[in-house]
């Protein structure tokens, strides 16, 4: 057959293309089709070999690819960097009863943002190596039986934005070289043998808003330098050493200080002058041998907590304390103080329904009657003691478990983590979800918008798909409706139009009808047309 000269060039046309398109599509393949890094695997398996592992919560570990396999706790970038393999970005242990070692093989996962294994039973001590994971965000490994000192190399993480190792056996001083983690926003220690003097040039992590080294062997003078910490919300560092010194008069210009906890500290010396500190709420400098009097410039009125008890203070009780709004908790026992209580503290305030107004203090038998004739103070030192350790000990519960949903957010919501860690004080878990949830539905909408060319909503008789939007407090990604036939399970009501088994994120009254949807009910309409379809998602609760 004859084939004319433009044919035969169409063709050769065509061929080229599809060659083309095959070259292409071979250099970029779908992301979710292809392996992990071997080096990587290699180092996850060793990472296995090191853990004990009695409830068999890492089976999945032994079989297939953990990035196509979906390994327990291992969470991997979906787009690829110049090798074409697929990394680890995420390593989510916690809570699995693990014991064992730390794998120095952490280390070879170069592209991890998150590592955790809070809450299980993992011993020996911090490798080194983990210093070399330059991307690492969070390091949290809070709630084992670690040993051995801080390394020097974790010092070199440019990027850490939450150091969280409390509760384990972590002794030696604090390496100088943690002063480069300009990145940091939470260094927490707490319960460990952390030893030494707290190194002064760790003024330099302007970034940070918590340290929290209560239950140490610190000593040594609390470093005047502190006071250069612009962003600094909490300074925790109850039952530590500081062999007598006294608390520096320069912390009076923290300007953003919220808690302030210095509780049996050996520490000496007077209150400073914190009357500038406007956000301060909460106190505690119990159980010291401060002496003067209690200063007379007044603390400021957002101030809810103040303890003063077991120290060495002398002259009247101040006056102002009648004036603050908010207080809730005042010890001043075990002082010797002379006088007695306001009886104008109990005027002019207003409690919520699970709050209570405590007053604690050692007197003149005189001066008992006085507190009790003004309103329902509590003057039994038991009473104080126990609801004291109480409530620390609640809060304490409720920030571990903030912290533990907050580490297991998306990296997209990395700002909506520091804006949550940021809220003075610290939101509920259940207040940091709703958060989080609006956050994550402004996002969608914000991608809604963009997928459809700046209008903010689109009606009209047909439509296209509704675009993915991330799940990102889960890391995966859904559309924001259902398909045919499914439903959600349990027995939910939606909070818009009140139908049962489905949510906002599901409701097509609310956010529009797809496709299917039309074309099963388009008749049905009035007129024959096809309901509109709106693509509007709502950010309200």
């Amino acid at each position: 057959m004859y084939m004319s000269r433009g044919c035969m060039y169409g063709l050769f046309v065509v061929a080229w293309l599809c060659c083309s398109l095959l070259h292409i599509g071979a250099r970029n393949p779908n992301p979710r089709n292809l392996i992990t890094n071997p080096e990587e695997v290699k180092a996850l398996r060793a990472i296995k070999s090191s853990l004990i592992d009695p409830h068999k919560n890492l089976s999945s570990w032994d079989r297939g690819d953990p990035c196509r396999e979906n390994w327990t706790g291992v969470m991997c970038h979906n787009t690829t960097l110049d090798d074409e393999y697929r990394h680890v970005q995420q390593l989510l242990l916690l809570r699995m009863n693990l014991s064992g070692i730390l794998s120095p093989e952490l280390g070879r996962l170069s592209n991890l943002t998150i590592l955790c294994f809070m809450w299980n039973n993992i011993s020996g001590s911090i490798p080194r190596e983990i210093g070399s994971i330059t991307p690492l965000k969070l390091l949290l490994l809070n709630g084992n039986k670690l040993t051995g000192p801080l390394p020097e190399e974790l010092g070199y993480l440019p990027n850490l934005n939450i150091l969280q190792i409390d509760e384990n056996q972590i002794s030696g001083p604090l390496p100088t070289s943690f002063a480069n983690l300009t990145s940091l926003k939470h260094f927490h220690m707490n319960n460990n043998s952390i030893s030494g003097q707290i190194p002064p040039d760790l003024s330099k992590l302007t970034n940070l808003l918590h340290f929290l080294f209560e239950n140490n062997n610190l000593s040594g003078n609390l470093p005047p330098e502190f006071s250069e910490l612009p962003n600094l919300r909490v300074l925790q560092l109850d039952n530590n050493n500081f062999n007598g010194t006294t608390i520096p008069a320069s912390y009076s210009k923290m300007s953003k200080l919220v808690k302030l906890s210095l509780r049996n500290c050996s520490l000496q010396g007077p209150i400073p002058d914190l009357s500038r500190i406007p956000y301060l709420r909460y106190l505690d400098l119990s159980s010291n041998q401060l002496n003067g009097s209690i200063p007379t410039d007044g603390l400021l009125k957002n101030i809810t907590t103040i303890y003063l008890f077991d120290n060495n203070l002398i002259g009247t009780i101040p006056t102002y304390f009648s004036g603050l709004p908010h207080l809730q908790k005042l010890s001043i026992a075990n002082n010797s103080l002379n006088g007695s209580v306001p009886s104008t503290i109990w005027q002019h305030r207003t409690l919520g329904e699970m709050e209570s107004f405590t007053v604690s203090y050692s007197a003149t038998a005189a001066a008992v009657p006085a507190i009790a004739a003004a309103g329902p103070a509590t003057a039994a030192a038991d009473y104080y003691y126990s609801s004291h350790y109480f409530s620390i000990w609640k809060k304490e519960i409720e920030e571990d478990c903030l912290y533990d949903f907050l580490a297991g957010l998306d990296p997209s919501l990395d700002q909506v983590q520091s804006q949550v860690l940021a809220q003075d004080p610290l939101p509920s878990v259940r207040n940091a979800f709703a958060f989080v949830r609006r956050e994550e539905l402004r996002q969608a909408t914000m991608m809604a918008i963009k997928f459809h060319d700046g209008s903010a909503m689109v009606a009209g008789a047909s439509s296209r798909p509704l675009p993915m939007v991330p799940n990102m407090i889960f890391g995966n990604s859904r559309p924001l409706s259902v398909s045919p036939g499914s439903k959600i399970s349990g027995n939910r009501k939606g909070t818009y139009c009140y139908s049962t088994n489905h949510i906002r994120e599901t409701c097509f009254k609310l956010n529009g009808y797809p496709e299917w949807f039309v074309q099963k009910k388009g008749t049905q309409t009035k007129g024959n047309n096809p309901r509109p379809q709106a693509h509007h998602i709502s950010t309200g609760s």
